[in-house]
C-alpha cells in the first residue's frame, strides 16, 4: 500500500521499527508506532477538515 500511494504523489510514511516484522509485538514499539501514526493523521487530517462528529454515537459535548 505504501508503495503505491508513495509512486502516486500520494501523503504517505513508512513506519518500520528495528526487530519488528508485519507485526510489531514490543509494547514499547507499539507505543512509537501509534505516537507516529497518529502524529502523521494530525498533520495530514488537519482539524479544519474534519466533519463534525457523528450524532447519537456517544461523541458529542456535554
Amino acid at each position: 500500500m505504501f508503495s503505491a500511494l508513495y509512486r502516486t504523489n500520494k501523503d504517505a510514511e513508512l513506519i518500520t521499527v528495528f526487530g519488528e516484522g508485519h507485526i510489531v509485538s514490543s509494547p514499547a514499539n507499539l507505543r512509537e508506532v501509534y505516537r507516529l501514526a497518529l502524529d502523521w493523521l494530525l498533520r495530514v487530517l488537519r482539524a479544519d477538515d474534519l466533519p463534525p462528529p457523528a450524532r447519537g454515537l456517544g461523541f458529542e459535548t456535554p
